[in-house]
């Protein structure tokens, strides 16, 4: 006969906050690579620089989490901590440049559960898996519509636009989906969507479908929050917006045509609409689409570039 156990003490230990990443593209668990920084946010105090905590990555289930965080140590222990009561910003960054790195704010402790999962956005280094078109381009912010006919002045790169594609569904009677990239700080974007299914009449080097591009765009939005990082931690270079930023975007025009009217001061004239906010493509099997503004009368001497209005 074994002694009757008597319960001496209960230890509580309670986690923060932990991070399941996923792959925006293809929905695949993200594992690897990846590093998170947490500093507590004060906003009666901004300029105010806290110290950084890494997260640890679990070598069970590649979740990436944080044992203890400054302002929250006898939270993790089971004392009664409001929620949300706590401000930290988290980095999230790809050592190996798959993915387009994050800024995210987080209330702590959390109401809900402590998992949360984060979609990561391809980088322009992506490597696509089969299966999945390619659709990339690099945006250039405009100046405003002026005159008659209208011209516009390329100002700087459209960083961290949030680009969407209309494409049909994975099968005929589906109705069309919408895919989202996001650009880099250099305006650049890759954006990836699966191939629907190819009519069995149609050659593989024939096929082809109808696809809308739109582009959303808040520079005022993304210079606010940029500054405010900057400020906070000027050894971040240029972090991303915050997420939240990047996800509420304003649609901005988009300029499909134009005529070269100064190479050297980049200066254009609209052909078409001047306030379009979509544009047709077709997306080729097995061959990126790159988005560019066309030049008018010289088709197969595109711009490098696109150019919107934000």
């Amino acid at each position: 006969m074994f002694p009757p156990l008597h319960e001496l003490e209960i230890v509580t230990y309670r986690a923060l906050l932990a991070l399941h990443f996923r792959d925006g593209a293809t929905g695949a668990a993200v594992s690897t690579g990846l590093r998170a920084y947490a500093w507590r946010h004060d906003p009666a105090q901004p300029q105010v620089a806290r110290r950084l905590e890494r997260a640890e990555r679990s070598p069970q289930s590649g979740i990436y989490g944080f044992r203890t965080l400054p302002g929250l140590e006898q939270y993790t222990k089971g004392e009664t901590v409001t929620p949300g009561s706590v401000q930290y910003i988290i980095q999230i960054e790809d050592e190996r440049g798959r993915y387009l790195p994050q800024t995210r704010r987080f209330g702590l402790p959390l109401a809900e559960p402590a998992v949360q999962e984060v979609i990561l956005f391809p980088s322009p280094a992506y490597s696509p898996p089969p299966g999945f078109g390619v659709v990339r381009g690099q945006l250039l912010r405009t100046t405003a519509v002026s005159g008659a006919p209208p011209e516009v002045t390329v100002l700087e790169p459209a960083r961290w636009a949030r680009v969407a594609v209309e494409a049909p569904g994975p099968s005929p009677s589906d109705p069309d989906v919408v895919y989202h990239g996001i650009a880099d700080q250099r305006g650049s974007f890759l954006l990836l969507v699966p191939y629907p299914p190819i009519p069995s009449s149609t050659l593989l080097e024939d096929a082809g479908w109808n696809v809308s591009l739109a582009v959303e765009h808040d520079p005022a939005a993304i210079a606010a929050d940029l500054d405010e990082l900057q400020q906070v931690r000027p050894e971040l270079g240029e972090p991303p917006p915050f997420h939240t930023t990047l996800l509420s975007q304003s649609p901005a025009l988009l300029f499909a045509e134009v005529n070269v009217l100064d190479a050297a001061g980049r200066t254009y004239e609209i052909v078409g609409d001047p306030d379009e906010t979509s544009v047709a493509e077709m997306l080729p099997f097995r061959r990126p689409l790159v988005i560019r503004t066309r030049i008018a009368g010289s088709p197969e001497s595109p711009l490098s570039e696109f150019l919107i209005r934000s």
